[in-house]
């Protein structure tokens, strides 16, 4: 997107950049079990973000002020999607309820990885 903020674009490539290096070592380490654990959770941390962006630059846009319950409907729905793709991963006990947990983390792993990039820029400066 070619409008989308620097930063956002950042923290969602570092949160893919570590999902991927999820994917390549966890196999290694803990099994595939994890490893697709890893994955579902950090697919829907990744969608989680993306949906959550979209809906909040709609409501905060102010264009649409009438799609107001339309887009709280989706962000509803989006959240019930979510949950019910967590909850089958989960009863199914086919995938690591650790490896989801962590997978989850993506987003966050990408923030703190933008938070060093930032601390380095300020270090770098002086």
């Amino acid at each position: 997107m070619k409008d989308e903020d620097p930063l956002v674009r950042r923290v969602g490539r570092n949160a893919l950049i570590y999902l991927i290096g999820l994917l390549v070592v966890s196999p290694l380490l803990f099994g595939w079990s994890f490893a697709g654990g890893c994955l579902i959770g950090g697919v829907v941390a990744i969608l989680a973000f993306q949906w959550l962006k979209k809906g909040s630059d709609i409501i905060l846009s102010g264009k649409k002020r009438a799609s107001l319950v339309a887009n709280l409907f989706k962000f509803l729905l989006r959240f019930l999607l979510i949950a019910a793709a967590l909850y089958g991963s989960i009863k199914s006990n086919f995938f690591d309820v650790n490896g989801i947990v962590v997978g989850l983390s993506a987003m966050v792993a990408g923030v703190i990885g933008e938070g060093f990039y930032q601390t380095a820029l300020i270090f770098k400066k002086r």
